[in-house]
This record gives structure tokens, sequence and C-alpha cells, in this order.
């Protein structure tokens, strides 16, 4: 049963005006389009560094930067590439997307982060089904939507099917900031927000699960956002890179470059077979290319087999 009251309080109130104002010093911070590729690079790898952590498989941030450009085979790179895969889906589809969320959606996100567990999201859908009717209802702030959808969401899977992950409710947490387009530029890791706070988060989970009502849960959560966003905004003025990655990954060659130049026009696609063509190169170093350009978030891909085709982002 869901617990959907709470109370807008002052204190509140206050938190998420600074979290609109340190988001708008974030949105206006002038970087490099180099320096922004590294920052979301880096993110994405804290992102699922701090997933792997709290999923109680915890993977360096150098692994988890191999699975990801060599595809390693194992349990553990297949749950993470996954919930990226499902995290991708959300940020390459709807993102400032005002189309309620439905269902065949949340099967979607459940089906690609857990490709073998299909059946368990059915005993989900009853209250999912619930907790996205209120919150398509409502016209809340993006934080308070998306808190309340990751604590309700967290609160049911524990319930019903007896599991403390923490991926799928971390989706719809992002599903419910992005759609309204709250992306901090591809700088937020709500994974390195939750493991920064997790002993903190636990105890409030349980107090909310136990009692019912969510404002306390809604003061955790929207301080956790604010230091999170006072963190973005440290580093980029910092400009500190993490020094354990490969800085050469997110650069991108001439013949990259190009490949993006040529996909200015949003109605233009481009496919292996046209590198091949246009750069003189082999079927391996254009799928490389395209590979790398994806990886990145700098385009999308579409369809499979032959009729695989990129578009820019």
């Amino acid at each position: 049963m869901l617990s959907l009251s709470y109370t807008v309080s002052p204190r509140l109130k206050e938190t998420l005006y600074q979290i609109d104002q340190v988001h708008v010093k974030i949105l206006l911070y002038p970087l490099s389009p180099k320096n922004q590729l590294r920052h979301r690079w880096e993110t994405t790898i804290d992102r699922l560094h701090s997933a792997s952590v709290i999923e109680k498989f915890p993977l360096s941030k150098s692994k988890i930067e191999k699975v990801l450009t060599h595809n390693s085979p194992t349990p553990e790179s297949r749950l993470i590439s996954g919930y990226k895969a499902a995290f991708d889906l959300i940020e390459q589809n709807y993102l400032v997307n005002p189309k309620p969320v439905g269902k065949e959606l949340l099967k979607t996100i459940w089906e690609t982060t857990f490709p073998k567990s299909p059946r368990a999201f059915k005993s989900l859908e009853p209250d999912l089904k619930s907790l996205t009717e209120y919150l398509n209802s409502q016209a809340e702030h993006p934080i308070i939507e998306s808190s309340i959808a990751f604590a309700q969401s967290l609160l049911v899977q524990k319930q019903l099917l007896e599991s403390d992950s923490f991926l799928f409710p971390t989706l719809l947490g992002y599903l419910y900031l992005y759609r309204k387009g709250y992306d901090v530029r591809g700088f937020l890791s709500l994974e390195t927000c939750w493991q920064a706070n997790f002993e903190k988060l636990q105890q409030v989970v349980q107090t909310t699960a136990a009692y019912g009502g969510l404002s306390p849960w809604l003061d955790f959560a929207t301080n956790a956002f604010l230091d999170a966003l006072l963190g973005i905004s440290a580093s980029l003025h910092s400009s500190h890179f993490d020094s354990s990655l490969r800085s050469g990954f997110f650069l991108l060659n001439s013949r990259q470059k190009q490949i993006l130049t040529s996909l200015e026009n949003p109605d233009t696609s481009v496919s292996n077979k046209d590198v091949q063509r246009q750069f003189r190169v082999s079927q391996i170093t254009a799928s490389r290319d395209l590979s790398k350009l994806k990886l990145l978030g700098l385009v999308i891909s579409h369809g499979n087999g032959r009729s695989l085709t990129y578009t820019r982002v």
C-alpha cells in the first residue's frame, strides 16, 4: 500500500530554492566541449561505480571503464551494462518529454536492467500503476517527484520481491528528473548521492516504511540533492579530474569529429557502411568510432544488424 502524504514545509521550500540557485549556476558555467565531455564521462563512471558498491559487488572505476570499453562477459559486467542501457534509454528518449509515464515504459526499464527477471515486474505492476498515476497528476518540483518515485518504488520492491536493490528505483528517480529537463548537464549521479549518505538513507527509508508519510524522506533527499549539486559546482570551478581514469578515452580524433559534424542536421543519420565509404576505413574501425561516440553519449543508435544507424544527440 502506497503512502503518498507529505507536507511542503517552509524549510523544504528553502532547500528547493537553494537547489534551483545552484542548478542555474551549473547550467551557466562556461565549459569547453572537451571538458564538458570529460565531466560527463567521469560522471558515468562515478554513477556505475557507486551503483556497484550499493549493490554489494564493488567494482573499481578502472574496472568499470574496462567493462564499458571492452564488454567483459561477467555477471557483474552484464548487470552494469544493463543498468547503463536502461539509463541511456531514459536520457535519449525521455529528456524533456511531457508524455505521461506508463506501465510499458516502466516494464521496458525493468527488462533492460534485469533481462533475466522479466516476470518479477508483474508483482510490482499494480502499485507502480498507482504511483505513476499519482505522479502524472502532480505539478511538483522535479526533485520532489523524483524523490517520491525512488522511495515508493524501493519500498514496494522490498515488500513484494524482498529485494533491496537500488537500481530500478534509482532509474525511476532519473526518469522523473529528466522528463522535466533536470539532467544537470549530465553531471548528476544519484548513485553517488545515495552512497555518500547510505546509512542515513536506510534509516529514513525504514522510518518511512514503519510510520508512513514522506516528509522526513523528502527533507533528507532534498538536502542530499543540494549537497550533490554543491559538489558538482565546486568540481567545475576547480577543473579537477579523476587521474585514475584514462584521460585520452574521451578525446575524439579528427574522423570522429567529422562524423559528428556530418550529423548536425537532425534529419541525417549515418551507418557503418557510410563511415567506411566516407573515410575509407575498415568495418572494424568504423564500428569502433561509432561505438565510442555512442558510449560517450554523443550519438544514438537506431535499429540493429544491417539496418543499424546513428543520429546525433
